[in-house]
C-alpha cells in the first residue's frame, strides 16, 4: 500500500510538448481506412454502396427472368 501512496505523491504530469508528440504519432498510426473523415473511407464507402446496388439490381433482374422466361410449347418438347 505504501507503494501506491508513494506512486501517487511522486507522480509528475507529462509536459505538453511530449503529450503534442504522442498525439502526433497516434494521429499518424491510424489507419485511413477507418477513419469517417478520410477521402479513402469515403471513397470505399461508395464502392461497397455501389457493390450492393449492382448486386441488388442483378437479383432483380434474375428474378424477373425466371417470371418471364419463355418455356416454349408442349409440342417442341415432343418433337
Amino acid at each position: 500500500m505504501d507503494e501506491i501512496q508513494q506512486m501517487i505523491t511522486q507522480y509528475k504530469a507529462p509536459s505538453m510538448e511530449t503529450v503534442k508528440n504522442i498525439d502526433r504519432k497516434l494521429f499518424y498510426c491510424k489507419n485511413p481506412a477507418k477513419n469517417s473523415n478520410s477521402l479513402l473511407y469515403k471513397k470505399l464507402e461508395e464502392q461497397k454502396e455501389l457493390a450492393q446496388k449492382q448486386k441488388k439490381k442483378k437479383a432483380d433482374k434474375g428474378k424477373n427472368d425466371d417470371n418471364t422466361m419463355d418455356h416454349g410449347s408442349i409440342d417442341d418438347v415432343f418433337s
